[in-house]
């Protein structure tokens, strides 16, 4: 697991658990990696500098929702965003 501890401008949530993380996998039909569960266990979502975000659990399924992922990018989930919509 990448040390985020010394990441500058880091905003950390507080961390999953396994009932959080499954919804996500039930709803969105899809099995999260295991680096990614790993991540979410650790900090359930985080951001950098206000800029870098990686979705916590309550946002990852309606941002995948709203950009329309699965019509667009079948397979694959969107963890986060640069801020700009990117």
């Amino acid at each position: 697991m990448i040390n985020l501890s010394n990441v500058s401008g880091l905003i950390k949530n507080k961390p999953a658990n396994d009932i959080e993380i499954q919804e996500i996998e039930d709803v969105m039909k899809v099995e999260l990696t295991n680096v990614h569960k790993d991540l979410l266990k650790y900090t359930n979502g985080f951001s950098i500098g206000g800029g870098l975000i990686i979705y916590g659990t309550d946002d990852i399924i309606e941002r995948n929702e709203t950009w329309e992922v699965t019509e667009y990018a079948n397979g694959y989930v969107a963890i986060g965003d640069d801020g700009s919509g990117n």
